[in-house]
């Protein structure tokens, strides 16, 4: 799902929600809805799996999971103007990838074989953090990790290098976790389908 200062694009598998409809993406029906939040800096600068003005307007007219982009035209003047690792168009899409992890974890109720691996590790780890939620994070960021290793070289190395000694906050102690277990292969993690997908010129329709 994306969304501007004016309006939600929903690219949803169903065809018959209650929505208006803009047309279709691939297998995607694709609805326009306005909106009149005022969208934070900090909403328009990230992918998440919901920002709070988007699931007050959609509760109980898209079914869940999904996942939230503000388009990388407006994230890229705000990311660089921060001087972020997210500074570019590969690792925008390195975040797509990232939020579909968290996606395909919820879905998959946690039976993912790389997941169970990194229970262990997690529940060692010292931190104020919930262990569930360096638990998910440790996911997203292999998911990613695994895309940009294949896809984008260069954010690859950033994100592997971000990790900081001492930090117990949850996104550095997953990326700790992650990075231990990059040789671990789970076919299913990062899907085909999206690798293909993000190799693809459609994407620039999509993630415009």
């Amino acid at each position: 799902m994306l969304y501007d200062s004016e309006n939600l694009f929903i690219y949803s598998r169903h065809n018959d929600l209650s929505l208006p409809k803009r047309g279709a993406w691939r297998e995607y029906t694709i609805y326009q809805i306005p909106h009149n939040s005022a969208v934070s800096e900090r909403a328009m600068a990230r992918c998440a799996g919901g920002e709070d003005f988007v699931w007050e307007i959609l509760s109980g007219k898209v079914p869940a999971p999904y996942f939230t982009c503000s388009p990388w035209t407006i994230q890229k003047e705000i990311q660089r103007r921060r001087r972020s690792i997210y500074d570019t168009r590969e690792s925008y899409l390195a975040t797509v990838v990232h939020e579909y992890g968290h996606v395909y974890m919820s879905q998959e109720l946690w039976q993912i074989p790389i997941v169970q691996k990194m229970i262990p590790r997690v529940q060692s780890l010292q931190s104020r953090a919930s262990r569930e939620s360096i638990l998910m994070e440790a996911y997203a960021i292999w998911c990613e990790l695994q895309a940009s290793k294949k896809l984008f070289p260069s954010h690859y190395g950033k994100l592997k290098n971000m990790y900081v000694p001492g930090d117990d906050e949850r996104h550095n102690l997953g990326l700790k976790v992650a990075r231990d277990l990059m040789d671990e292969a789970h076919p299913a993690a990062v899907s085909p389908t999206i690798l293909q997908l993000l190799q693809t010129t459609e994407i620039n329709r999509l993630f415009r």
